[in-house]
């Protein structure tokens, strides 16, 4: 009995115990690795799960969230009024022009290389690029509501490959079929 206990709980309960002391010592510490932390997807709330699962309270979970949201800010602000009053730049003092603006200006400059790069990577390597080959193709005509005139599927091997030639053969042919018009012997007419 002890040792299933020992096993089965206690030891998630250590390594819970021990997983939150490292977050406090590194985390906790440094203002910006806690934010750091909070912004990282679902750790924050993969700690408020693992904290809820093994601490005796008779809140439910939703208020469990509220109460460490409610934590995270507050340590938030805290950290914030901390980092002011060791600020060179007093609360209230305008800023420099220059410092101020070149800032910003690094930051939207990063914030656009950032997007930028990415577009850049995916249309100058064609690499990356390979076509879905259909594996199934359904044709219907039909004339306004009503029943369709033609139908036709093709699947894998009824499918052939349309190459480059293909379509400058098929686009010759359009543009010669422009440029003669009349058709001739049609009708006993002509």
């Amino acid at each position: 009995q002890q040792e299933t206990l020992a096993r089965y709980v206690y030891t998630p309960m250590f390594f819970c115990d021990f997983f939150n002391i490292i977050i406090v010592i590194i985390c906790y510490n440094q203002f910006n690795l806690y934010r750091i932390y909070i912004s990282i997807p679902f750790l924050f709330e993969l700690r408020t799960f693992i904290n809820r699962l093994f601490t005796d309270t008779s809140l439910g979970v939703t208020n469990w969230l509220k109460l460490e949201d409610i934590y995270s800010n507050t340590y938030l602000v805290k950290c914030a009024r901390y980092s002011e009053k060791n600020d060179p730049i007093k609360r209230g003092e305008t800023q420099t022009k220059t410092k101020k603006d070149s800032f910003f200006c690094l930051l939207l400059v990063i914030l656009i290389l950032l997007i930028l790069s990415s577009l850049i990577i995916f249309t100058i390597t064609s690499s990356l690029y390979e076509p879905n080959i259909p594996k199934k193709i359904d044709i219907q005509l039909k004339i306004g509501s009503y029943l369709s005139i033609y139908q036709m599927t093709a699947q894998d091997h009824d499918l052939i490959p349309f190459t480059r030639t293909d379509y400058h053969n098929l686009q010759s042919l359009i543009y010669w079929s422009k440029t003669s018009p009349e058709i001739k012997g049609w009708g006993g007419c002509g």
